[in-house]
């Protein structure tokens, strides 16, 4: 009777937990499977960061630019009479440190933030127009991506 006892309990012991070979077979498994994602994540996180950049700088470009228009209004020009043709630019209407990308005024700052853009973290310089058409900028995200919009073109890097 005491030997069916003990081998009843040396085969409950013999069932419990996984061998050691189970165990890094596993683990070997798990670290391929990291292996893998881990680049291909990193690359998806870095894809993100530089589309949102992208994105807040067209929308930067967007709120600027309608700006800059509400600053240049159209003024009818009396030698010319009525027609579409008769209306010209006004001159610059923009604030000169505005336009010189002076980073200690708030202007830009606001504007962004009356449309609804945060520039926390971010930075935005070197603002250019012709005109009354913005022709360029250079943002930086809080993500590190930085953006370079010449004259209807952005560029990543």
């Amino acid at each position: 009777m005491t030997n069916l006892i003990l081998k009843r309990q040396l085969a409950k012991n013999k069932k419990k937990g996984f061998t050691l070979i189970e165990l890094i077979v596993v683990i070997v498994i798990i670290a391929i499977i990291a292996a893998i994602a881990v680049p291909a994540l990193t690359r998806y996180i870095e894809s993100a960061n530089a589309r949102a950049a992208q994105a807040n700088a067209h929308n930067i470009q967007v709120v600027l630019q309608a700006e800059a228009t509400d600053f240049y209004p159209a003024t009818p020009n009396p030698l010319m009479g009525s027609s579409a043709a008769a209306f010209f630019v006004a001159p610059p209407a923009i604030p000169t440190h505005y336009l010189n990308g002076d980073t200690f005024t708030n202007t830009v700052d606001a504007i962004l933030a009356y449309a609804g853009i945060s520039m926390t973290g971010s930075t935005l310089t070197d603002i250019s127009f012709e005109g009354h058409k913005l022709t360029g900028f250079v943002y930086v995200h809080q993500n590190g991506s930085k953006v370079t919009y010449d004259d209807g073109v952005y560029t990543l890097g």
